[in-house]
């Protein structure tokens, strides 16, 4: 899952970047239409989270995402 990390990351930087509580995006959540609306996440990143959750189940802390 060597794609996970710099899309994980992606995720985190883009979030970081000062988005509302109204744009919050819950990365557990989120299908694949509202994950694309990320800045960054296209079409495979999306998919590729969305399996990470099927396989694993949910993301439970900051420091899993890096994983």
């Amino acid at each position: 899952m060597d794609i996970l990390k710099p899309l994980l990351l992606t995720l985190l930087f883009t979030l970081s970047l000062g988005l509302s509580a109204a744009e919050t995006i819950n990365i557990n959540t989120a299908d694949q239409e509202m994950l694309m609306s990320i800045k960054g996440i296209g079409e495979k990143r999306a998919q590729a989270i969305i399996d990470y959750r099927k396989e694993h189940g949910p993301f439970k802390s900051i420091d899993e995402l890096a994983e």
